[in-house]
């Protein structure tokens, strides 16, 4: 296979990966940002429930659990953003590298293409001067 050929089914390839990498990051964003909700919803609730001051003790135990329970949901919240923020990282890591392989290929099919131009330049010009040589020397020998 020639060089063309194959770089250009690299490039393309290259390119299906980098697209890839940026729906995983559009994904991972999403995630993050509704985990933040999540987790802004959650500290709201914690907030809002009051300090247990009830006058029995099934009220007061009723309620201290209540609180507990809701910080144990806020805990977690704050654990699922932290695990998005991470993902966001990974899949801003993957375009980058993504991005980078198919640049990197481009520039090896511009240089396969700029060589090929040159030696097809080469191969004109050189045609061009046995042209040239051969006439002249008809004419050198035509004047003889």
């Amino acid at each position: 296979m020639s060089g063309r050929r194959w770089l250009g089914t690299m490039i393309r390839a290259r390119q299906a990966e980098e697209d890839v990498a940026v729906q995983n990051l559009a994904d991972a964003r999403r995630t993050a940002t509704l985990a933040a909700q999540r987790l802004a919803r959650e500290a709201g609730r914690v907030d809002a429930l009051a300090q247990p001051d009830s006058e029995s003790v099934r009220a007061f135990h009723a309620s201290a659990a209540a609180r507990q329970a809701a910080a144990a949901t806020l805990s977690a919240a704050r654990h699922r953003l932290l695990t998005a923020q991470d993902r966001v990282g990974c899949a801003e890591t993957e375009l980058t590298a993504a991005a980078r392989a198919r640049r990197t290929v481009e520039k090896m099919h511009e240089r396969d293409a700029a060589a090929s131009t040159r030696a097809a330049l080469t191969a004109a010009q050189q045609e061009l001067d046995e042209i040239g040589i051969s006439r002249h020397t008809a004419r050198q020998e035509a004047t003889r």
